[in-house]
């Protein structure tokens, strides 16, 4: 039976020395896409940005990009600034009580949410299926999505109601998983790369999509209190592993 570790964080010695060489050439290569850790000024982001130094579409995985938490999320916002978009926001998943987070971090958007429940009973939240809903064509300004794509059994489907209901001119923005361990929420049931979801928003036009490496190291070994996403251990400790990836889109 697999063991839960004592010590999450591990201990970075018992990383072989090979592999930290290993690291230190491939962070000198992802060096170049690796443009936006200090630009959280708008002026700044978008002096770089019209300049475009990373593709729209990456060639490879060395085209990564290496954002923290916080910088995806200001390019994201920095994206929604630069194309006038404001109005109503619908976030896939999330919760839509006052103080949610991504609620905190759009809060000049009138804010929903769709969720297959309610918990806390929140005004805010639409009880529904992303895939199969009863909300009108053309209803949302900006469409986001963190963390939830991998746990839609039919994401295609989704895909499709989301350029439904969103408006003309509207951005959205997925964020997903491409390499992650198995963390049934409640079920786990995809990863995708960013051509996956360009192809899956094809009714959209693509404004940005790639990988997004900056935890990719972070050991992840699971965190359920029935242990259902818990994962084997080896020299190298738990899961370390760890690629999200994104897409932006509007709706012409």
């Amino acid at each position: 039976m697999v063991k839960r570790s004592e010590n999450p964080k591990y201990n970075k010695a018992l990383i072989p020395e090979e592999r930290n060489v290993c690291d230190k050439i491939i962070v000198q290569k992802w060096k170049h896409v690796d443009t936006h850790k200090h630009l959280l000024n708008y002026e700044d982001w978008l002096a770089e940005y019209k300049n475009r130094p990373y593709p729209i579409l990456p060639f490879n995985m060395l085209e990564s990009m290496n954002f923290t938490g916080e910088e995806l999320l200001t390019h994201c916002k920095n994206i929604l600034r630069l194309y006038n978009v404001s109005g109503k926001m619908l976030e896939i998943g999330g919760r839509g009580i006052a103080n949610h987070v991504s609620n905190e971090n759009f809060w000049g958007f009138k804010y929903n949410n769709i969720n297959i429940e309610n918990p806390d009973n929140c005004p805010r939240t639409i009880v529904g299926d992303i895939t199969k809903c009863d909300i009108p064509d053309n209803s949302y300004d900006f469409i986001y999505s963190m963390d939830t794509f991998e746990h839609i059994k039919e994401p295609w489907k989704a895909a499709k109601e989301i350029a439904r209901i969103l408006k003309p001119r509207g951005i959205v923005v997925i964020v997903t998983l491409f390499s992650w361990r198995y963390h049934p929420a409640p079920i786990d049931y995809w990863r995708f790369s960013p051509h996956c979801l360009n192809f899956l928003f094809s009714d959209l036009q693509c404004i940005e999509a790639n990988w997004d490496i900056k935890n990719r190291r972070t050991p992840y070994q699971g965190s359920s209190p029935d242990d259902s996403d818990i994962c084997p251990e080896d020299h190298f400790g738990p899961w370390e592993e760890n690629w999200r990836v994104y897409y932006i889109g509007q709706k012409l």
